[in-house]
């Protein structure tokens, strides 16, 4: 169950590495549980990276000599879900605190936080969808853009926002990724032969949308960010704060990113591979 807040915080972070960008969204999550407020971070990335789940395999159907000779790196996330090609992209993280843990999927916290996007998009001139996909309709694979199951945020059947999430006995963590145009470097250019689960005889790239392909009236950085910011606000009925990280999110966020993000041992194995901050 989340609380009840009366502001929201935010900070626009911009652009940054894949393994900044993870590092510092696991520095908020990890010290949420001083905090009373929600964080919702917004920001997007330079290079261009590919973002893997937390228990995914490394390098999976990935071929890193492609990813490497296209400029594009690859980072583990804190969260599950699956892999996330962050080009011409939007990303968002949301860390709530929660009132008893759930150590799982929280389904209060998705809820709420669908709301925020779902009212973000509509902000932008986009009428999506929360979707509840059965078993007998679903779709996966190893790419979360070109997997559709269990509930999803669509337009027209087309799924718009991929998320993942991750939760302790004091906060959730979710972010998750709207495209804002194709990328101009397809998945199918970046896997090994014979390595993917994903059906690529058909179309499979017709299964997701951008904000552009969507009609949305504007689809600048900016732009989005505000479209957010009043999604959020909305959907948990509190004031906006736009703040800054603070001293020892940085810190944390810091040595994150040098000891865990940016080591073989957790790329490779993830919660496996025995990282204690």
């Amino acid at each position: 169950m989340v609380k009840e807040f009366k502001t929201i915080r935010i900070i626009l972070d911009r652009s940054a590495s894949g393994c900044e960008n993870m590092a510092r969204d696991e520095a908020l999550f990890l010290l949420s549980g001083s905090l009373e407020t929600p964080v919702l971070r917004l920001y997007n990335f330079h290079p261009p990276c590919i973002s893997i789940g937390r228990s995914q395999q490394y390098p999976g159907c990935l071929d890193i000599g492609k990813c490497v000779q296209r400029g594009i790196d690859v980072v583990r996330r804190p969260t599950g879900g699956l892999s996330i090609l962050h080009m011409n992209d939007f990303t968002y993280s949301m860390v709530l605190p929660l009132l008893s843990g759930s150590d799982g999927f929280d389904m209060a916290s998705f809820s709420l936080i669908s709301q925020g996007i779902v009212i973000a998009l509509e902000n932008l001139g986009v009428k999506a969808e929360v979707v509840r996909r059965e078993n007998e309709s679903a779709r996966r694979g190893q790419w979360c853009f070109t997997g559709m199951f269990g509930i999803d945020i669509e337009w027209n059947g087309k799924k718009i926002c991929g998320s993942a999430q991750r939760s302790s006995r004091n906060a959730v963590l979710q972010h998750g990724t709207i495209l804002i145009s194709r990328p101009v470097v397809s998945v199918r250019d970046l896997v090994s032969e014979g390595r993917t689960q994903e059906p690529f005889d058909i179309d499979f790239e017709s299964h997701f949308i951008t904000l552009v392909e969507a009609g949305a009236d504007r689809w600048d950085y900016e732009s989005v960010s505000e479209a957010f910011i009043l999604g959020f606000s909305d959907s948990l009925q509190a004031e906006v704060q736009i703040d800054k990280f603070r001293p020892d999110e940085v810190s944390l966020s810091e040595r994150l990113c040098r000891h865990k993000y940016r080591s073989d041992s957790w790329l490779k194995y993830g919660r496996h591979a025995g990282y204690h901050r």
